[in-house]
């Protein structure tokens, strides 16, 4: 193999006609920049899930359980609110991870006002990281998701 590297795409199904135009544009571009693709699908991506959050799920699902998760991130001191902070981040740039859980998991341990405060800033840096990534690469970034064809069919304009 002469990849410089691999891409992974992760995806519950696919089942809609968009989800293979999406996979054969990131395949293409992919290959022409040397890199091969992965793609995980369905059943494996949902048992790795499953299997990291039974724990978590068995502790949030008792009174004793939810007391412990608050007293452990009570304990960690600041280190908490900036893990929060750049889980967010992440949760924006990288669009996989879904976003619903996150503000809930935040209100149990800070409580409304300080959730709040680090999603909307958390949401606020992800989305000028994503900004930026797109600024300066241009339409490199784009095709890897989404080929100028496709592009263009939803009427938007190709920025030459």
């Amino acid at each position: 193999m002469n990849a410089i590297g691999r891409i992974g795409i992760i995806m519950p199904e696919i089942t809609d006609p968009l989800d293979y135009d999406v996979i054969r544009g990131v395949y293409s571009q992919a290959k022409e920049l040397g890199y091969d693709v992965l793609i995980f699908t369905g059943i494996f991506v949902v048992a790795i899930l499953c299997a990291a959050c039974i724990p978590l799920a068995d502790a949030v699902m008792t009174e004793d359980g939810r007391h412990a998760i608050i007293e452990k991130t009570e304990n960690s001191g600041s280190i908490k609110y900036i893990i929060f902070y750049f889980l967010q981040i992440v949760q924006i740039v990288v669009v996989f991870i879904p976003g619903g859980p996150i503000p809930l998991i935040g209100s149990m341990l800070f409580g409304e006002w300080m959730t709040l405060i680090l999603s909307a800033a958390g949401c606020l840096a992800g989305t000028a990281i994503v900004y930026f990534i797109v600024k300066s690469a241009g339409m490199r970034v784009v095709n890897i998701f989404v080929s100028e064809e496709k592009f263009r069919s939803y009427g938007f304009e190709i920025p030459s």
